[in-house]
């Protein structure tokens, strides 16, 4: 009983999203692409929702480039919660969650900074692998689900490595499993995001641990 209650919530979280999605495109204009009857149209809906990924993704990009992990943490808060309002207007809903995950752990991260004990303790590297997890299955759309919640717990893994060689390694996984959910989705910040976050891994790797490696000998 307790597993068909899941899923019927889950089925009606899931209507009422698209539910609003669709009056949402109704009811926000449409803008002509050209004259005459083949011109067809441009839906306002639709540039809102990349428009909100690709300020998440110019977000993500400042974020590195903050002098303070504390203003690291604050920007990338921010980006994520373009990234919630991007996938859900995109029908992305496992990603979407998935970011709000991202949000509650840089929150996390934030305390910690602060000098809160309760935010230095252990337990929210389990907290964070279970929750994509259980978010996850709840909002499971198809098998590239099951790539965003593995992405999702690697990223928890690496962020709370204390060897720095690891954690590199690690953030290379996470935008090769998250690209095929955002090229399925047309997540066009999202697409921009996993080849920043490619790239920047590479070149840390390449600068902190190739090129430290082959100095030596």
């Amino acid at each position: 009983k307790t597993g068909n209650s899941f899923l019927a919530n889950n089925q009606t979280f899931r209507q009422g999203l698209t539910l609003c999605k669709t009056y949402a495109i109704l009811y926000v204009p449409k803008i002509s692409k050209g004259n005459g009857q083949n011109g067809g149209y441009f839906s306002v809906f639709d540039f809102i929702a990349q428009a909100l990924g690709i300020l998440a993704l110019v977000i993500m990009v400042l974020s590195y480039q903050q002098k303070t992990r504390r203003g690291l943490l604050c920007f990338q808060m921010a980006s994520n919660a373009c990234f919630v309002a991007n996938y859900l207007m995109l029908g992305g809903y496992t990603f979407a969650l998935m970011s709000v995950v991202n949000i509650a752990r840089s929150f996390v991260f934030l305390r910690e900074e602060n000098g809160d004990a309760w935010a230095k303790s252990r337990i929210w590297l389990y907290v964070f692998l279970t929750t994509p997890v259980i978010f996850g299955i709840w909002m499971w759309e198809n098998i590239l689900s099951l790539l965003v919640i593995a992405a999702t717990m690697v990223l928890a893994v690496a962020l709370y490595s204390k060897n720095g060689k690891t954690m590199r390694r690690l953030f290379l996984l996470p935008p090769l499993l998250y690209i095929s959910y955002n090229v399925s989705h047309g997540a066009l910040g999202g697409i921009g995001s996993d080849v920043f976050c490619l790239i920047s891994a590479i070149i840390a790797i390449y600068r902190f641990d190739i090129k430290k490696e082959a100095s030596h000998h």
